[in-house]
């Protein structure tokens, strides 16, 4: 008998309590993200995994769609230095009417942000070493348009976060390079222009994620993997919670 699988899939607001009580059993769990409202809780999740030995997993599945891969393949073999730049659009006025928590829209950039956030540490080569905000995050109730905050690399990288709150903004990504600059918009595609010409390279597209929810498919082979104990690409409690630790520093949640 190979064991049981839980997919933790419930209200932010019940993420830590429900959680908590799965690690009461030895089943390999995959939870939806974020770990929890804000950092503190998404840190008590993971101690008490730990402590119980249980093994978790955190759904991040952009990491897993066919553009994000196709895209970092070609990465893998480009040696120059990199300028990431990351487009997030938030609206907490729809997710208020989504019936979203008080806590929970206060909370906006764990709940969803946190998402395209990952992407900064899915293509950067080396620790973050510095957060330099360019517009001080004012806070989810404040009537902010634009949040703008720079990123550098330990190897030198460099990388822009630009979020556009409760207006019209695409989530996309780009990443330069000397020889090339690729570019995700929407995230689920891709393409890329080499430095000797404007000529566009599109990826072709990948039938697992027009037949399913992009990335989900193989998340899920990955979770089948897991459970026979094989060797696997899942996001691990502790990969999460460092990508939750830099959203926490990139709104300057440490100041307030």
């Amino acid at each position: 008998m190979l064991g049981h699988v839980v997919v933790i899939a419930v209200t932010i607001t019940s993420t830590l309590e429900v959680s908590l009580e799965c690690f009461n059993f030895p089943w390999i769990t995959l939870i939806e993200k974020p770990l929890g409202i804000n950092l503190a809780e998404a840190e008590k999740l993971v101690d008490v995994a730990n402590k119980k030995g249980r093994k978790a997993f955190v759904a991040f599945n952009r990491r897993y769609h066919a553009s994000m891969n196709w895209v970092k393949d070609q990465l893998d073999s480009i040696e120059s230095k990199r300028f990431i730049k990351i487009q997030d659009q938030e609206n907490t006025i729809e997710a208020k009417k989504d019936g979203h928590a008080k806590i929970v829209l206060e909370n906006w950039m764990f709940a969803n942000s946190i998402h395209m956030i990952d992407l900064f540490r899915f293509f950067g080569r080396s620790p973050i070493t510095n957060i330099t905000p360019i517009k001080p995050w004012p806070g989810t109730n404040s009537d902010v348009l634009e949040y703008l905050a720079a990123i550098s690399y330990e190897n030198g990288d460099t990388a822009l976060y630009e979020g556009i709150w409760n207006a019209q903004g695409p989530w996309a990504v780009t990443v330069s390079t000397r020889e090339k600059r690729f570019e995700m918009k929407p995230v689920e595609s891709a393409f890329y222009q080499n430095q000797v010409d404007r000529t566009i390279h599109r990826m072709e597209p990948d039938s697992l994620d027009n037949d399913y929810k992009p990335g989900f498919y193989l998340q899920a082979t990955d979770v089948v993997k897991a459970l026979q104990g094989k060797s696997n690409s899942l996001v691990t409690l502790e990969d999460a919670l460092e990508t939750t630790r830099l959203t926490h520093s990139l709104f300057g949640l440490d100041d307030k």
